[in-house]
């Protein structure tokens, strides 16, 4: 009998996240959140805990781009359906509204400025920070923004 999969698994990666023990990061988020992660959705088994004990952050580094994408206007209609609110086509020919890879529609709200992206790169390198880690908004649907 043959075995149907083999899996090999280790857990280097693992304890080095849960100790903190990984390489120094600098987390690249939309101007704006960089409490985000730190925030969290508040999931505790205390609620009113006045003390909470919480595992130190994954980044050592924090650099907000001045950047922005929203997900262009849909209502529901009468049989539950969402539908498109707003004349795309204008938008879509010029550029300010992007197809998404989930097929949703994004109006860019602000380019990030490259230049400045790079220079805020360049000093967390300076820093000795190699591993990078981006988090914008709406970016499940565009990476194309993380990928410039």
């Amino acid at each position: 009998m043959l075995a149907g999969s083999v899996r090999m698994g280790t857990t280097v990666a693992t304890n080095a996240l849960l100790e903190r023990q990984g390489e120094p990061t600098v987390l690249v988020v939309t101007k704006g959140f960089r409490d985000l992660l730190q925030i969290g959705n508040q999931a505790r088994p205390n609620l009113f805990d006045l003390k909470i004990d919480r595992p130190g952050m994954l980044y050592s580094d924090i650099i907000e781009i001045d950047e922005r994408v929203t997900l262009v206007g849909y209502q529901m209609n009468s049989e539950g359906v969402y539908a498109d609110c707003t004349d795309m086509e204008k938008e879509i020919k010029n550029g300010t509204v992007i197809k998404g890879i989930s097929g949703e529609y994004l109006r860019v709200l602000k380019a990030p400025d490259l230049q400045e992206v790079e220079k805020k790169l360049i000093a967390s390198y300076q820093k000795g920070i190699r591993s990078i880690s981006v988090c914008f908004l709406h970016s499940y649907t565009f990476p194309g923004k993380i990928l410039n």
